[in-house]
């Protein structure tokens, strides 16, 4: 609190895990499901934020992790979202996470699959917006302890506009993990729209187009 310049802020940390909520010592629930993140809320500027977009760690997560007959699996759901008023910027993120792996006998296995969704608008009366938006899907096998193979997807698209300049971006990458007597392969597509001009873009309304006087 600041009395003389009649600012306030609050920042909350969240740290809930199900075990501890329902007041039990059982083995299945003990570290099943969590939630974490923090709550910012202020005055001046006037600002709301659940969590911070450029600290993941920072965003409201649920994460809930489960092993059965040697299995291990985590499930991550993350999200995060930022307004400031007097129409100033605002952002929102998503992160969406599976992955799990375990022993087979002769050997191990680990999968795991991401979704990520990164948006934000910024300026006055302007529609200027950037996105990132992304897809990761990978597996890893290794037999005798010894051999690995493993193949791993990743697709990214962002787009800094939609005014003009109008910069996109589309890429995926293939990697193939092969054992080791073998090189690992991967495979590059990338097709790019324009350049990323923000200074170039109607982030904020102009003042003043013209003027004029009658006597």
């Amino acid at each position: 609190l600041d009395f003389e310049n009649d600012r306030w802020s609050l920042l909350l940390g969240v740290n809930v895990d199900l075990s501890k909520v329902t007041g039990t010592d059982s083995k299945m629930l003990k570290g099943l499901a969590a939630l974490t993140g923090t709550l910012y809320a202020g005055n001046k500027p006037a600002t709301f934020a659940i969590g911070q977009l450029n600290d993941p760690s920072t965003w409201l997560t649920l994460r809930i992790r489960k092993s059965f007959l040697g299995l291990k699996a985590e499930v991550i759901v993350a999200f995060c979202l930022q307004i400031a008023g007097n129409n100033g910027p605002r952002g929102m993120g998503l992160l969406l996470s599976l992955k799990g792996g375990g022993s087979v006998g002769i050997g191990k296995f680990q999968f795991y699959a991401t979704f990520g969704l990164m948006a934000g608008v910024w300026g006055n009366e302007a529609a200027v917006s950037g996105l990132v938006v992304f897809l990761e899907i990978g597996f890893r096998i290794k037999v005798f302890y010894v051999f690995n193979f493993g193949a791993s997807i990743k697709g990214t698209f962002e787009q800094l506009g939609p005014t003009q300049p109008n910069y996109r971006r589309l890429s995926c990458v293939v990697r193939i993990e092969t054992p080791w007597w073998l090189p690992d392969v991967t495979f590059r597509f990338e097709r790019v729209s324009d350049t990323q001009q923000p200074e170039l873009m109607p982030a904020v309304s102009t003042p003043l187009v013209t003027a004029g006087a009658l006597q």
